[in-house]
């Protein structure tokens, strides 16, 4: 009995050998150690990207939740104000911001993943600047203040450049994917200046 399972055994060692070699691997020892790394890796990819899709959902969420906020005043009280001539038409806002919280959302998720205890505060500063986005439509919409909304984008502005410069030391990929969104806020400080100014 002994003797026919070492045989078996031989021979499926044998027959790994031979599987091994045809795929041109140089030991069964290094294929088992490449399948192992492949799972590893997959389950890697997996974990990260998961990440980035929970980040970009809340984003968007948010940025849905916002939007309740100023549909009404935009068909009736926005319409009145005296605005800058940069100002977009009212159906490029939606849009804008879709792909705008679609990368804030990348952007996040990838500063989460990175493995520096420096990341905490700086997805802190994420969500407080996130709520600061909210809270800019109640005060500009909701309650129709274009003076408030205009300090709350200075607050804005200030916190989306802290984060930015805080992302470039530590995941530069996910400081570029905010850019856009602080280049859009800087704008949108200036038209609700405007508003401000000569409304």
């Amino acid at each position: 009995m002994i003797k026919l399972a070492i045989c078996n055994d031989l021979c499926k060692q044998e027959c790994l050998n031979i599987f091994c070699n045809r795929l041109q691997h140089p030991n069964m020892n290094t294929l088992l150690q490449d399948v192992l790394n492949y799972k590893r890796f997959n389950a890697y990819l997996m974990k990260k990207s998961f990440s980035i899709i929970i980040a970009v959902a809340i984003c968007l969420t948010i940025g849905w939740l916002s939007g309740l906020l100023n549909s009404s005043p935009i068909e009736s009280w926005y319409q009145t104000l005296e605005k800058s001539s940069f100002t977009p038409p009212d159906y490029i806002f939606p849009i804008v911001w879709s792909i705008l919280y679609l990368l804030m959302g990348v952007s996040a998720g990838l500063l989460y993943n990175v493995h520096n205890i420096s990341k905490r505060p700086l997805l802190l500063l994420f969500a407080v600047q996130m709520l600061l986005n909210v809270s800019w439509n109640f005060f500009f919409f909701s309650i129709q203040s274009p003076i408030l909304g205009f300090v709350n984008l200075l607050v804005l502005v200030v916190l989306g450049a802290a984060y930015f410069v805080g992302t470039l030391w530590i995941k530069r990929s996910s400081a570029f994917f905010f850019l856009p969104y602080l280049i859009w806020i800087l704008f949108a400080t200036y038209l609700n200046f405007y508003i401000v100014a000569y409304n």
